[in-house]
Formats: structure tokens, sequence, C-alpha cells
């Protein structure tokens, strides 16, 4: 589900992965501070910019995967 950062960093501990667009990449470390254990990376930006949302989903289940 996407949030805005604001929101986000609210529900944070509610999330099994967290991606976060490219434009934010800039929050990264900020997001990881806050999420724990919860895995967080970037989506790929070909990926984000050419709206490949099978390869986003499958990152993020790639994530999920690795912490189960």
């Amino acid at each position: 589900q996407a949030k805005s950062m604001t929101e986000a960093k609210k529900n944070i501990h509610e999330a099994d992965v967290i991606l976060i667009g490219p434009q934010i990449r800039y929050e990264l470390l900020a997001v990881k501070e806050i999420a724990g254990n919860i895995p967080v990376d970037t989506i790929d930006m070909r990926d984000y910019g050419m709206m490949n949302g099978a390869k986003v989903l499958e990152q993020a289940l790639a994530w999920i995967g690795e912490i189960r």
C-alpha cells in the first residue's frame, strides 16, 4: 500500500517489507532506523520508471522470503 512518508512512519510496524520510491531514496537510512527488523529497500529506478509492478512485487516477496 502506497503511503506518504509521514503516514508510513506512523504505521511502519504494520509492514512486512518497506519499499521506497527512488525519488525519496535519501530517506532510506531514516526509514531503516525506524523500521527495526522490517526489511527496507529502494525500488529499482528502472522498474519504477517503467511501472514494472511485477518486478517490484517480486522484489518485495524476495525480501519477505529472506526474513521468514
